[in-house]
């Protein structure tokens, strides 16, 4: 178990930071103040036994720290332990009861992830940066992100509208995406295309196998100035809108090196497949000689 960190002059220890959110300063402050707070594993991990164990572990270690430290309970207990929620509580109540050693139950999971590193976003820890707006900041950055929104019945009835098309426009997008590959090979300025539809792909045996029908919109290419070339592109556009959404009848770029996996680090981004000269297209509809001309413009820019 491990020494509590503290939170700047409120001293709360991490795993306490949530409840104090939630439960009013005043309690979790005097709980917390020259507390140690423990954590235990989930039910699936544990036994009984194991529980009372860990328990008396605990009582040894805070008789241990409040001598070390000299400081007395506060007026609302001063030590606690954390662990998960679970169909056991009334035992664990009572092995807490038993050893006299004051506890708190919470969801130690739902806790964990507003005070615990997130290593999709470079270590953030939401409490620290964020303090009373964690949870919330966390419900977008992350599970609006990752799941999207709930959408409203009328952009329901659109995706409908838009799948029951989706067959006839495909091939459309393909078709432009074949074009529009075809032409960036031939460019000096891009050191490699991605595209299974492209003849040099070490994929192209197998779309023509498995995507007869047309080999999508997406098209990925790097550019030979790298991560400042790539990135300047994507803004240089006309017709190509700078979005990271992807399959709509417009036709959209972006650098995702610079923008959607911004939060990883090179090796991280390598790990992924996205490269610092990374650009990605979604090809719409529009005329392809049109977007040609758009994406040689916006090269010969850099």
């Amino acid at each position: 178990m491990s020494k509590p960190s503290f939170y700047d002059d409120l001293k709360i220890p991490a795993i306490a930071a949530p409840l104090f959110l939630v439960s009013g300063p005043k309690l979790v402050i005097e709980c917390c103040k020259s507390g140690i707070v423990g954590t235990f594993p989930a039910l699936n991990q544990r036994t009984t036994k194991g529980f009372e164990e860990w328990v008396v572990q605990i009582k040894d270690e805070l008789a241990e720290f409040e001598k070390e430290t000299g400081k007395k309970p506060a007026p609302f207990g001063v030590n606690l332990i954390v662990h998960n929620t679970n169909p056991r509580v009334r035992d664990d109540l009572k092995i807490c009861m038993k050893h006299k050693v004051p506890i708190i139950i919470t969801s130690l999971g739902a806790v964990s992830q507003l005070v615990g590193a997130v290593h999709s976003y470079g270590g953030l820890v939401y409490h620290d940066v964020l303090g009373p707006a964690a949870f919330i900041a966390k419900v977008r950055i992350e599970g609006l992100r990752d799941l999207g929104s709930a959408p409203s019945p009328f952009n329901c009835f659109q995706t409908i509208q838009g799948l029951e098309t989706l067959s006839v426009r495909i091939k459309k997008h393909s078709e432009n995406a074949l074009k529009v590959a075809e032409w960036l090979e031939k460019q000096s300025q891009v050191a490699w295309v991605n595209y299974p539809g492209l003849k040099s792909s070490k994929y192209y045996k197998l779309s023509q196998k498995y995507l007869k029908n047309g080999q999508s919109g997406i098209v990925t290419f790097g550019l030979k100035g790298g991560f400042d070339s790539a990135k300047k592109l994507t803004d240089s556009t006309k017709i190509f809108s700078l979005l990271a959404n992807f399959g709509d009848s417009k036709s959209l770029i972006i650098h995702p090196s610079s923008t959607t996996h911004q939060q990883l680090n090179e090796e991280q981004q390598k790990s992924t497949g996205v490269t610092s000269d990374l650009v990605r297209l979604s090809i719409g509809l529009e005329d392809p000689a049109d977007l040609i001309e758009d994406l040689n413009n916006a090269i010969k820019s850099l």
